[in-house]
């Protein structure tokens, strides 16, 4: 073989061994080459967490499970755009989100909730409702404290009705945190009335005050008492329209700590507050 032509294989191979180790590099950074845009893009992360083990569908095709300990998991190296995810169990309810994935950014959705749907274990949750809402009443009628409701046992998932209905009319505005008085939703700060809504026919107080749910007829709000530290974000303040019924709501509680509402409208739904993507609503 010539000198000269050793010289030029010599070359290309150092040439493909940079571009190589170029690339190597860069994906190694969390870059990846987006054909429509003709160049290596930061890519992003979508993390889910659920109740229970499911299987993972991105674009509707199966990707994995979740992990037995904690029932999470991680989908990385998207690139920037939007991706259907959906969630499936046999015998459980779906989850379905269109995620927005941004450039070096991870999407997380940690209170993933799905529910087993067996008639059996359906009447077990929604007997477990009643109950808690009967305690609910029961507090109001005996003029006893707001308190968070005990945890209602259901297989594989702790679901549970919780939240600090309306204090008895008898109790004095300035000892309420929150009460209505003339149709009109206040908070109390500072011995100080401050009106939260008005048209309000009944709310409801999360663990720890730390959100609260109110509505009228047909339309259920949430706004937030302190700042959250997971995804979404929320500020302390921020007002959220859930979702409109086409049923009068009758009754609401929070379910599973804070971060899902069970709502009596024609028959017991299950709602999440987290808009991102789309509403998943359980219907018992």
């Amino acid at each position: 073989m010539a000198r000269r032509t050793r010289r030029i294989i010599f070359l290309l191979a150092t040439m493909l061994f940079i571009g190589a180790s170029y690339v190597a590099i860069v994906y190694a950074q969390g870059y990846k080459y987006s054909l429509s845009e003709n160049k290596f893009v930061y890519t992003g992360t979508i993390s889910l967490k659920a109740s229970t083990d499911a299987k993972i569908f991105l674009n509707d095709k199966l990707h994995g499970s979740t992990s037995f300990i904690g029932n999470s998991y991680g989908i990385d190296r998207l690139l920037p755009g939007d991706y259907k995810v959906r969630l499936y169990r046999e015998g459980f309810s779906s989850w379905e989100k269109t995620v927005s994935v941004k450039e070096g950014l991870r999407t997380d959705f940690p209170h993933i909730l799905i529910l087993p749907t067996s008639e059996e274990e359906v009447a077990k949750i929604v007997s477990d409702i009643e109950l808690k809402f009967q305690q609910i009443f029961d507090n109001n009628a005996n003029n006893a404290p707001a308190a968070t409701i005990s945890t209602m046992p259901t297989p594989k998932v702790s679901p549970r009705a919780t939240g600090s209905p309306i204090p008895a009319v008898s109790a004095e505005p300035e000892t309420r945190l929150f009460y209505i008085e003339n149709g009109n939703l206040y908070q109390t700060i500072d011995s100080k009335p401050m009106k939260i809504a008005s048209n309000v026919e009944g709310f409801s107080v999360s663990d720890g005050n730390r959100k609260i749910a109110w509505w009228n007829t047909y339309v259920m709000w949430v706004m937030w008492l302190e700042d959250t530290d997971y995804q979404p974000f929320h500020k302390k303040g921020d007002v959220e329209l859930i979702t409109r019924f086409a049923a009068p709501i009758e009754r609401v509680a929070w379910f599973d700590a804070e971060d899902h509402i069970v709502v009596q409208s024609n028959g017991y739904k299950i709602i999440e507050i987290d808009k991102r993507g789309g509403l998943n609503i359980i219907k018992l």
